[in-house]
């Protein structure tokens, strides 16, 4: 199977979700969950609510991390926080290529805390590849991201940007 129960998501609740034939019905499983603020809203797009469903999960992860004794608490979240950044800066760049109107971006983004994470409305407003990439200067991420658009501009594939951060994310 694909999917397996994790956390709060018991075998029970997995049973009723692949039974689930509409989303409303998916709605009506989730309201018995930790998630079920997630699964109440009605959002515009399937984009919106994973966001939702990842700031929620985040949130909780660190409430959870903070909550417990343990020693590398930092590294942990330092972790979690590089992983957002990564799929927020993905986010932007997908979204500058397909054109997406600046103040629609800025609810496609991850909430996080992190030094990237503070200037996600400036990036949010950015109007090209080139000047995000700009914008991340003074960054742990503006070299990886500067060496992805050099490689972008000989054949505009977005891939470049998804390799070199997997890349980076990877050896950290």
């Amino acid at each position: 199977e694909l999917v397996f129960p994790v956390a709060k998501i018991n075998s029970f609740i997995i049973s009723k979700l692949k039974e689930a034939k509409t989303v409303a019905d998916i709605k009506v499983i989730m309201s018995q969950t930790i998630y079920k603020d997630v699964f109440e809203k009605d959002f515009e797009n399937l984009e919106e609510f994973e966001v939702a469903l990842d700031n929620f999960i985040y949130k909780n992860f660190v409430k959870t991390i903070n909550s417990t004794k343990i020693h590398d608490k930092k590294i942990i979240l330092e972790i979690m926080n590089r992983k957002f950044d990564i799929l927020n800066l993905l986010v932007l760049i997908k979204t500058i290529a397909r054109e997406v109107p600046t103040e629609k971006r800025q609810n496609l983004l991850i909430e996080n805390d992190s030094v990237l994470a503070q200037k996600t409305k400036s990036l949010a407003q950015t109007q090209s590849i080139e000047e995000l990439v700009g914008q991340t200067k003074g960054t742990i991420y503006f070299e990886v991201l500067q060496e992805a658009l050099e490689e972008y501009k000989k054949d505009s594939s977005l891939n470049h940007f998804e390799q070199k951060l997997l890349v980076f994310y990877k050896e950290f």
